[in-house]
């Protein structure tokens, strides 16, 4: 073979296989990291963030998700706060756990994992998938215990047993879902500017249209009256009706929700490169942290 020839065909090949390589290249260097899949908006280099954080019905516990980037790899699980003694516990080693929420019970929560919604024992027993397709987060379990809303991406408000069965399409839209604790009303975020107010069969109760836009996530009050949520990375509160708007947080906050009593409002305090869980009342003092790494 000519030595020549043979190095004008490489040649000839590497100039039509270089271009590919250097788009996979910068396409896979613009790909979200896995903190930005699962909604955060995070600096650059290592991160930590503690997330999700759901209170128990009794008010004692507090569970919620951490995941960081401190090592070369991604590490994380599902942690327990004890809030009478302020420690926590590992209870899942597997960081790609979110979306947390328990069953009336005290005795399971349920997650969103893999985008699939799974439950489990609080001990970390028993874990079952509950869903097998599409795009499945941010699970609620009623006050009840009979059903776990949850949102499927590009398919809306969808319900289902506490054993994945009798599946069933709610609401057209879904986003971050809260209950009422009557268990008759759940509060979510539009496409538009507004909160709704729906019925478990879908249906409109009411709107909340001065809120404005990006939302992120919420959280209905224990009562019934009020509503916080999280704004371009701010805690705002609002009545259900719409009156008395209010902004809690201006140094950064993710993730409220509320504590049984009403008393107290958990959330990730977004204001430093690493987010921890702090408390604060409702109208946004007494603020205190309450997890460290």
């Amino acid at each position: 073979m000519n030595i020549f020839w043979f190095l004008r065909k490489v040649g000839r090949f590497s100039m039509c296989i270089l271009p590919l390589l250097c788009f996979l290249i910068l396409w896979s260097c613009s790909e979200p990291n896995e903190l930005e899949k699962r909604g955060f908006i995070t600096p650059k280099g290592p991160v930590a963030y503690d997330t999700d954080a759901a209170w128990s019905p009794d008010g004692s516990k507090i569970i919620y998700a951490r995941v960081s980037s401190v090592t070369d790899e991604w590490e994380g699980g599902l942690y327990l706060y004890d809030v009478a003694s302020g420690e926590d516990s590992l209870i899942w080693d597997n960081w790609r756990a979110c979306n947390l929420t328990w069953s009336p019970d005290r005795e399971w929560i349920a997650f969103s994992y893999n985008a699939q919604i799974w439950v489990m024992k609080l001990n970390g027993d028993s874990l079952r998938q509950l869903t097998t397709w599409g795009e499945n987060f941010r699970s609620k379990w009623s006050p009840n215990g009979s059903r776990i809303a949850y949102d499927v991406n590009g398919d809306g408000l969808w319900f289902c047993d506490p054993d994945g069965e009798n599946k069933q399409r709610v609401y057209e839209h879904a986003g971050s879902i809260s209950w009422f604790q009557d268990g008759l009303h759940m509060a979510g975020l539009g496409l538009g500017e507004e909160i709704y107010v729906i019925d478990t069969l879908g249906q409109m109760y009411s709107k909340i249209t001065n809120t404005g836009p990006r939302k992120r996530r919420l959280a209905v009050s224990p009562d019934g009256k009020e509503i916080v949520f999280t704004k371009d990375l701010q805690l705002w509160i609002v009545n259900v009706d719409g009156s008395n708007l209010k902004q809690l947080t201006t140094k950064g906050g993710d993730w409220p929700d509320w504590s049984p009593d009403g008393e107290w409002i958990v959330f990730t305090y977004m204001g430093d490169k690493n987010g921890h869980l702090w408390l604060m009342r409702p109208d946004g003092t007494e603020r205190q942290q309450i997890t460290f790494f």
